[in-house]
């Protein structure tokens, strides 16, 4: 089985980014995805790439890194204050943190600390992000 971020990610945050009801807690913007934002807080998804390297050699088993930053960009209109997109930021830097998703033999993605780069103001929007570093392992 290969692993990739992209459905790691979309399989953790709508199966664990859940109230009590099993309902999102926030809808989410995904990548090539027409999305209408709604008229309170919600999340935008963006997987930036970074480098890959081989970790290992030799043989037919070689494993290549693949670095790279989960963004999640939350947003709630202006005037409502930061206290719920700090909350939902919290909580997302909760679920990914030090966290490993493990796929076949010797792939598997490792998400790293996660930090709060940016918060500011986008048009009607009040916006944080939540930047989580990760390295995906895979066979190659």
């Amino acid at each position: 089985m290969v692993v990739d971020e992209r459905s790691a990610v979309g399989t953790i945050l709508t199966t664990e980014w859940v109230d009590a009801a099993g309902k999102l807690v926030a809808p989410i913007s995904w990548p090539n995805r027409t999305f209408t934002p709604p008229n309170g807080p919600w999340v935008k998804v963006i997987i930036l790439g970074g480098d890959s390297f081989r970790i290992s050699i030799g043989g037919d088993t070689n494993v290549t890194r693949h670095t790279g930053i989960l963004m999640l960009q939350i947003f709630d209109k202006v005037g409502n204050g930061d206290l719920t997109v700090r909350t939902m930021a919290d909580s997302l830097s909760a679920l990914f943190r030090d966290r490993v998703t493990a796929g076949g033999t010797n792939e598997f993605i490792r998400f790293r600390s996660p930090y709060t780069p940016h918060d500011g103001v986008d048009g009607a929007w009040f916006q944080m992000s939540c930047a989580v570093p990760y390295a995906r392992d895979a066979m190659m």
